[in-house]
């Protein structure tokens, strides 16, 4: 059984600028962080890739996503957060395979040398693996940001809570070089029930 459900909360207050250049967006959000606003109360335009089949010409004009409210988004990550990750991809890589290597080498009898050897050898290659994955997850966010400049810019939404919020925000992005900055509402939309369990079609925050 499908059921369409229509929320009854307020509309979403937000805070919305346009950014020209990738380290003024990097800048403002660190310093909306500071000032108090959640990771969650700051997204951006969701990546064509995964939301619209990887076409990028499909956003002609960023400007006109920034009141949509069926812009689909994403949440904010920051440069740290993908260096903890390339970290990752490339030592997991290289520890499993050094002892991949190490283990077969040892099971076939093999000196000490030659596991020693056979493990640095595996080892380099999951390094080199791991490298080219994190080499990847470095360059496609901000890839996508380029292909929003390209098309007027890049969206920036900040959930406000209060006037104190709302007064906060403005500053922030003005500070930051941002454009065509203001505030709206935007209504929650709608969401799907199926069977007893909620499938959420798209809910701001």
């Amino acid at each position: 059984m499908r059921k369409i459900i229509t929320p009854d909360s307020p509309p979403v207050r937000e805070a919305v600028g346009i950014f020209n250049d990738i380290p003024s967006l990097y800048d403002c959000v660190e310093e909306l962080q500071t000032h108090g606003f959640d990771r969650s109360d700051i997204t951006l335009l969701a990546h064509p890739h995964l939301e619209t089949g990887g076409n990028d010409d499909k956003i002609l004009d960023t400007h006109k996503l920034e009141d949509d409210p069926l812009a689909k988004r994403v949440a904010f990550i920051e440069p740290e957060s993908i260096g903890d990750a390339e970290g990752a991809l490339i030592g997991l890589p290289l520890y499993v395979l050094t002892l991949i290597g190490a283990g077969v080498a040892t099971a076939f009898g093999a000196t000490t040398v030659m596991t020693i050897a056979v493990a640095a050898a595996l080892g380099a290659i999951g390094a080199c693996l791991g490298a080219g994955a994190a080499y990847w997850l470095k360059k496609k966010p901000e890839a996508y940001y380029r292909a929003q400049l390209t098309h007027g810019g890049i969206p920036l939404w900040v959930h406000v809570k209060d006037k104190k919020h709302e007064k906060q925000a403005l500053e922030v992005l003005n500070t930051n070089h941002a454009e065509d900055v203001h505030i709206h509402d935007l209504p929650e939309t709608a969401y799907e029930t199926r069977e007893g369990r909620t499938t959420v079609l798209h809910l701001i925050h």
